[in-house]
């Protein structure tokens, strides 16, 4: 079984499209699948992706905010000393985020395992991209 690439903390938050069991032993929760699935739609690959260096990403999110969703219904806020706090619908979870071989990483325990994402641009859009080339697009500003 392979692990699925986890990005947000309901997704571990894992976006399983199994919906197997992730890294931690969490179950993939429909409503954030369907949120997902806004998500990745808004988020297909564009022409004028820019993938952001170290420092720019380290840059972007220290001490800052990006939201998502049709209605900024998802927030993740990144603490300059390393500590995230994603927020869907009221509902946060506690993480840890860094920078390493340029890429952005988080982990969100109970889970141990870091997962790391490139960083592109495209214009006021932010997204994150997994190895396997799955997209989390976010953005700077609230709708």
């Amino acid at each position: 079984m392979t692990i699925p690439d986890c990005f947000w903390p309901s997704v571990n938050h894992c976006v399983s499209q199994t919906l197997r069991f992730c890294a931690s032993g969490c179950v993939v929760m429909l409503r954030f699948l369907a949120a997902m699935a806004i998500l990745m739609l808004s988020g297909l690959a564009a022409a004028d992706d820019v993938n952001l260096s170290a420092d720019e990403i380290t840059e972007l999110l220290s001490g800052r905010s990006l939201y998502a969703g049709p209605s900024d219904e998802v927030e993740q806020i990144f603490q300059s000393g390393g500590l995230t706090v994603f927020i869907e619908q009221g509902h946060a979870s506690n993480g840890l985020w860094k920078v390493e071989n340029g890429k952005y990483c988080s982990q969100w325990p109970p889970s141990q395992v870091w997962s790391c994402y490139d960083v592109v641009r495209d214009g006021a859009a932010i997204t994150f991209v997994s190895r396997s080339g799955n997209r989390y697009p976010m953005r700077e500003s609230k709708r």
